[in-house]
Parts: structure tokens; C-alpha cells; sequence
């Protein structure tokens, strides 16, 4: 089989080499593309439910990851932990986060869902509030 399969291979190589690869765009950005931005714009829309630009998008991910490290952070002191990497470490090596059985994690991961469910409606349009279980 690789015997056989070798030239095909190297004319696959060729190929690329010297046809697809230089015919390629060199950037993978939606924007760039004729009427990019107008589709990504409205992409955006349409995908979280949001009346906002890309860019306001992307502010508003960025301030909730700072707020929500912020009360992590506030959380971990509480706890007793001295900072983010003492949290990780205690994650990782604590055996109360870990099941020995398969049917544990799944039971542990229904209850949450259990509870997730109800939720979902609150953070995304009714259409799309589907249960995460499918």
C-alpha cells in the first residue's frame, strides 16, 4: 500500500506547492472578502441575538472576562487560596473533582444540566433555548 501510494503523494505535493497554495488568500478573515464586513455584521447579529458591531461585541467579551476574574479572584481569597495558579493546583490534584466511574460523571453531569436547562432562556432567544441534552 505505501509502496503504491507514493507517487500519488508526491504529485499531491506538487500540486499544492505549486498551484493551490499560491492561489490562496493570504488572510482567512470573512472582512476580507468582497462585501465581507456587511456579512460578518450581520452574522454577528444573527448569532448572539445582539443589536451590536463586532467590535462591541468583542469589548463587551472582553469587560465580562475582567469582571468575571475579577469576582473569581474575590471568590479564591475567600477560599483561602493565594492566588489563580493555588486554585488550579488544588483543582487538579484534589481527588473530590475526579470520579472513579464512568456512570458518576454522567449521573454528575445530568444534574447539572438539570439545572443549566431552565436557565438557558434567560441568556439566548426562545427559539434557540433548547435543552443542552439535544
Amino acid at each position: 500500500m505505501r509502496v503504491r501510494s507514493k507517487p500519488s503523494l508526491i504529485k499531491l505535493l506538487a500540486f499544492l506547492e505549486s498551484e493551490y497554495i499560491p492561489a490562496c488568500r493570504e488572510t482567512t478573515a470573512w472582512t476580507d472578502l468582497p462585501g465581507g464586513r456587511d456579512w460578518y455584521e450581520w452574522h454577528v447579529r444573527r448569532n448572539t441575538t445582539l443589536d451590536m458591531t463586532p467590535d462591541q461585541v468583542f469589548e463587551k467579551g472582553q469587560s465580562e472576562v475582567a469582571r468575571i476574574g475579577t469576582e473569581m479572584d474575590k471568590v479564591m481569597k475567600a477560599a483561602g487560596f493565594s492566588d489563580f495558579a493555588a486554585f488550579c493546583e488544588h483543582l487538579r490534584t484534589d481527588p473530590k473533582f475526579y470520579f472513579n466511574e464512568p456512570l458518576q460523571l454522567l449521573s454528575a453531569y445530568r444534574d447539572i444540566v438539570k439545572r443549566v436547562d431552565p436557565e438557558l432562556i434567560r441568556f439566548f432567544r426562545a427559539s434557540t433555548a433548547t435543552s443542552i441534552m439535544g
